[in-house]
């Protein structure tokens, strides 16, 4: 075997060795991934989680959007709220791609909400995508989880939540649908 041949296959070797320990690598799950599909086009979806009277009339009963890069959403579940105490959440817009993509952080959690500190090592991504001209599939990615207790605990919490919001998306454009 010649000089080449012998480091070709050498290189081979290392190759699927590192592939076999990639693949065999056990990760935490660090993700959480929820999807629906709304009877709305892109445009109108896209309205409802990027203006405040769009997020007041499914998410939350109160709140406000400022959106743009480094703005925020400011929500409450009370809808007597001022959007200054501490029954407020803060999450601020790190980026979007207009009608594809949304990505948040949490600043501010309401007072006594547990796992603060698993909840500070989290992202969402929020996905949109055109099905047709009246249906639109939004995916919810929720990131940063690891194998903590409390991050385990809150990862829970969210599979729950994250479900029920993007429920509560659907059945606000299945109204509108119907009403027509």
């Amino acid at each position: 075997m010649n000089l080449i041949a012998l480091a070709s296959t050498f290189a081979l070797s290392v190759m699927a060795c590192a592939t076999l320990n990639e693949s065999s690598r056990v990760e935490p799950e660090t993700t959480i991934e929820t999807t629906g599909v709304v009877a709305a086009p892109i445009q109108k979806v896209w309205e409802a989680w990027t203006t405040t009277k769009g997020i007041c009339q499914w998410m939350v009963p109160n709140g406000k959007v400022d959106f743009r890069i480094g703005g925020s959403y400011i929500t409450s579940y009370s809808k007597e709220s001022d959007l200054s105490g501490p029954d407020v959440i803060v999450n601020k817009i790190l980026a979007y791609d207009p009608l594809r993509m949304i990505t948040i952080n949490n600043e501010k959690i309401p007072a006594g909400f547990p796992y603060q500190e698993a909840m500070s090592k989290t992202w969402t991504v929020i996905y949109f995508k055109s099905l047709d001209s009246k249906r639109t599939e939004v995916t919810v990615r929720m990131n940063g989880f690891d194998e903590s207790s409390d991050s385990k605990k809150l990862k829970g919490f969210f599979v729950q939540g994250n479900q029920e919001t993007l429920d509560s998306l659907v059945k606000l454009f299945e109204k509108t649908e119907s009403a027509r």
